[in-house]
């Protein structure tokens, strides 16, 4: 079987960001993914996934602790999986890593220090199994959003 036609999905994005906090807490995001189509898989294996790293976003926040929640606006297609990973500001704050974006808010962030924290780089993995199947493309509403730690 030719997996390379089996499986040809896509996946288009559309970045928003709520801030539930005043004035002096902000999250902005930079630039926006490219659209992730798979299209590529050796015999007998998985798709092969697409990886975006062309985001990033700034924070600045006079919590003492704050944390990014992250979630997606419709459920994925079945046997398929887009993930987003956010690295934490170097002043502190830990990365949850690669989280399977759900209709859930889920931690991404956490422990996010006071201050201004530039350039922190997000990145989006779309994967598949052969059991997706030919996929109509589609899009995804990623919403983050910057809270109390609390």
């Amino acid at each position: 079987m030719d997996h390379t036609k089996f499986l040809k999905t896509a996946i288009l994005f559309h970045v928003f960001f709520w801030i539930n906090l005043n004035a002096a807490t902000s999250i902005n995001i930079t630039g926006i993914p490219a659209s992730l189509t798979i299209t590529t898989a050796a015999a007998g294996a998985d798709p092969t996934a697409v990886i975006d790293s062309s985001t990033s976003y700034d924070i600045t926040t006079d919590l003492s602790s704050a944390k990014i929640t992250g979630k997606i606006d419709t459920s994925m297609p079945s046997n398929t999986t887009l993930t987003t990973s956010l690295a934490a500001p170097s002043a502190g704050g830990t990365s949850s890593g690669a989280i399977a974006l759900t209709t859930s808010e889920q931690n991404l962030v956490t422990g996010i220090p006071v201050g201004t924290h530039n350039t922190n780089t997000i990145t989006y993995n779309f994967s598949a199994t052969t059991a997706a199947g030919i996929l109509n493309s589609t899009s995804r509403t990623v919403t983050y959003t910057l809270v109390d730690n609390g």
